[in-house]
């Protein structure tokens, strides 16, 4: 799944009305660190993860 600048713009623009602009450097910080963090996950573990759900479909 990649986010496009359209999806990226949609998100900032909300963020920006919703939240106060103080708050943003944080927020967008521990955002960044959580995606990277799901992404690293999925990366080393993509292959276990397609090979469990291939098991379970032919069960």
């Amino acid at each position: 799944m990649e986010i496009g600048f359209g999806e990226l713009l949609v998100i900032v623009v909300l963020a920006v009305l919703l939240l106060e602009p103080k708050d943003l450097p944080r927020i967008a910080k521990k955002s960044a660190k959580m995606y990277l963090g799901v992404r690293s996950f999925l990366k080393t573990n993509w292959l276990a993860l397609a090979e469990d759900a291939e098991e379970n479909k032919e069960e």
